[in-house]
């Protein structure tokens, strides 16, 4: 069982990406961002999903059966104008098209959120 993972240098993905090592599964991380866990970085790709064309090389590199994606900006602050937040958009939209052309992935689950707690609380 091959998974990857959109966003899994996050909190919720980095977790994510964790439990599924412990269990013994492939697993693969494509995000813009270095995990920032060094022990993670072997299951890292670096690939902006808004960015269909590198989206679409790294999928069918991993050939991934299933496909879970976490990778959005969670925050609500608008600190770069609505373009920062066109991951929710754009990428979310690259995604679905990866899942419309690709046979090989069997099962897709979005999720993605900062809104857990309360606005403004920030985990210890």
């Amino acid at each position: 069982m091959r998974i990857l993972i959109t966003g899994a240098s996050g909190f919720i993905g980095t977790n994510l990406l964790e439990y599924f090592i412990d269990k013994g599964y492939k697993v693969f991380n494509i995000d813009k961002e270095k995990p920032k866990n060094p022990d993670y970085e072997k299951y890292w790709t670096n690939v902006d999903i808004r960015n269909f064309k590198d989206l679409e090389g790294a999928v069918s590199k991993i050939k991934p059966n299933y496909l879970i994606h976490l990778a959005a900006p969670t925050d609500l602050n608008e600190k770069d104008g609505l373009e920062y937040y066109n991951t929710n958009t754009l990428g979310v939209e690259n995604v679905v098209k990866i899942l419309l052309d690709d046979p090989g992935i069997k099962r897709s689950i979005f999720a993605s959120t900062m809104l857990v707690n309360q606005v403004g609380y920030k985990p210890t």
